[in-house]
């Protein structure tokens, strides 16, 4: 994420506007569903502790 962010903020002349747009609208709905089951994850250890 850090690597697109310096593109688009340093490089946008040269950022394909329809590659960012599939990203953002068809990759990470691809992403969201394991995303949120490692975020609720990580959330149970840090309440159960070490």
């Amino acid at each position: 994420m850090e690597s697109l962010h310096n593109v688009l903020i340093h490089g946008y002349d040269e950022v394909d506007i329809e590659i960012v747009w599939v990203s953002a609208t068809e990759d990470i709905s691809r992403i969201h569903t394991p995303f949120q089951h490692l975020l609720s994850k990580v959330s149970d250890r840090s309440r159960d502790g070490p």
